[in-house]
């Protein structure tokens, strides 16, 4: 039994949860709260999880808000959290008001 791998790998059933949908669902919630500016911190590149929840987020802001999106580096540690979050507080990015992030110690590294 495999858990979060793609469902495509065929090497062994799957346990798979939704990332993909989880955060096109937050970004829709926020949005609809009238949230324009969202950020996005990511997890490590080639991460099956990372990739699906930034799928997601760009889902939900559609191709044109996505490209101007604000996409933040991280591993899956506070301290990558925390170093988002120094950047978010300081120039162009300073001036995104929600964050998403893809694991929640990322987000907690945010609060720093």
């Amino acid at each position: 039994m495999l858990l979060n791998s793609p469902e495509n790998a065929g090497r062994a059933p799957a346990f798979v949860i939704d990332d993909f949908g989880g955060a096109k669902a937050m970004v829709e919630h926020l949005r609809s709260l009238g949230c324009q500016r969202i950020a996005h911190i990511a997890g490590p590149e080639g991460n099956y999880e990372s990739a699906e929840r930034l799928r997601g987020f760009q889902a939900a802001l559609g191709r044109t808000l996505a490209a101007k999106a604000l996409v933040l580096a991280g591993n899956f540690t506070e301290e990558s959290g925390y170093a988002a979050g120094q950047q978010l507080a300081v120039g162009r990015e300073r001036h995104a008001r929600r964050v998403t992030a893809v694991a929640r110690v990322l987000r907690a590294g945010t609060r720093g």
